[in-house]
């Protein structure tokens, strides 16, 4: 038990999602799973060098975000 506990909290997964030629021209889409709801995605790589975590959490770089029909997954 103690275990799938463990493996529950280090599982995150994300992926970009590929996008229609005219839909939203310019953007990249990720899709974000986290079991704990707490879904971070940062835009650009070098921010986490730096910016604090305080300031990650403020800017992290998107400009919309989607809830999605199966728990635990967004949209970014």
């Amino acid at each position: 038990m103690i275990e799938g506990n463990i493996l529950k909290h280090l599982v995150r997964l994300f992926f970009e999602q590929p996008r229609l030629l005219f839909d939203n021209i310019g953007t990249r889409e990720f899709v974000v799973y986290n079991p704990l709801d707490k879904h971070k995605i940062i835009s650009h790589t070098s921010w986490i060098l730096l910016l604090s975590p305080t300031e990650l959490e403020r800017s992290q770089g998107w400009y919309e975000v989607h809830d999605t029909a199966i728990p635990h997954w967004k949209y970014f």
